[in-house]
Parts: structure tokens; sequence; C-alpha cells
């Protein structure tokens, strides 16, 4: 097993269904215990976007 995983968390912020976007917040960490990089983004609530979004975080950092 490598010695530094790095993983990548995602989750979704506070919303109302009414709101057209919502923040979702992206962190990698390398394991066991260093943040790597923090992302904030916003995505259509109920939108198709998520996925373009994450992606575009991803490659941007």
């Amino acid at each position: 097993m490598k010695s530094h995983i790095r993983v990548l968390g995602i989750d979704d912020g506070p919303f109302d269904f009414g709101d057209d976007r919502a923040i979702f917040a992206g962190i990698l960490i390398r394991l066991p215990s260093y943040m790597e990089a923090v992302s904030l983004e916003t995505v259509e609530v109920d939108g198709k976007d998520s996925t373009e979004r994450i992606c575009e975080m991803v490659v941007s950092n």
C-alpha cells in the first residue's frame, strides 16, 4: 500500500429548494493527516451540472 494516499471528499452546503444555486466544498487530503487543498464551487439546485463542476474543481487544483 502507498504511504501517502490522496482522498478527495465532496459535500454540499445548506440550501433551500427555492434557491437557484448551492455551494459545495471539495477537500483534498493526503493520508494520514495532511490537508492539501480546499475548493468551493456552486452548482444548480436539482440541476445536471454537478459532474461538470466537480471535474472543473479537480482539474483546476
